[in-house]
């Protein structure tokens, strides 16, 4: 998988287990022996990604007591994550990669946003289901764009701030949507 990651780190996301295992110094048959195709390759890489995120989360989320500071938190790790590991994150939310094929992948990746979900959940518990999946969408919405334009260097710099504030910026945002003010 390291081998795979360089690869997109670069740029690359178009390659073949042939240069994978190219890469990797491996002979060309070896990634065939844990991984079916390119596909479930990706589908590891990604669940490997959302593994990570959880887990860098669940770090920065540990010590927080009100739900304002667990969301604030979480939503800043999630942008800084997504931007230190940025191979994975472009991996996690590639739009032709098959959850249904990939159970594993699917399952991590509804548990990351239903973690998300429930942290907004809990800053109005009274939010309808309905309320709650919009407030839901619109926060992962909101730091996924923020990723996305800051990596591509069309937010920050435009705007004269860092990373960090930019991460800040937006959590405190999200905070503001999930209370439903």
């Amino acid at each position: 998988m390291n081998a795979a990651l360089a690869l997109i780190a670069e740029g690359e996301l178009v390659f073949s287990l042939r240069k994978v295992a190219r890469r990797a110094g491996v002979s060309p048959a070896a990634p065939y022996h844990h991984f079916a195709d390119r596909e479930t390759l990706l589908a590891a890489v990604a669940a490997e990604g959302f593994r990570a995120l959880d887990q860098a989360i669940a770090d920065a989320t540990r010590a927080k007591r009100s739900p304002q500071t667990v969301l604030r938190a979480r939503i800043e790790t999630y942008v800084r994550f997504s931007l230190e590991h940025y191979a994975h994150y472009s991996v996690m939310f590639a739009s032709d990669l098959n959850m249904t094929r990939h159970e594993e992948l699917g399952t991590v990746a509804r548990l990351s946003l239903e973690g998300l979900r429930r942290a907004i959940a809990s800053m109005d518990p009274s939010a309808s289901p309905g309320e709650l999946a919009r407030r839901t969408g619109l926060a992962w919405a909101l730091a996924h764009g923020a990723v996305e334009l800051t990596r591509k260097e069309m937010l920050a710099p435009t705007m004269n701030v860092s990373v960090d504030e930019v991460a800040r910026e937006v959590g405190a945002a999200i905070v503001t949507i999930a209370s439903g003010e």
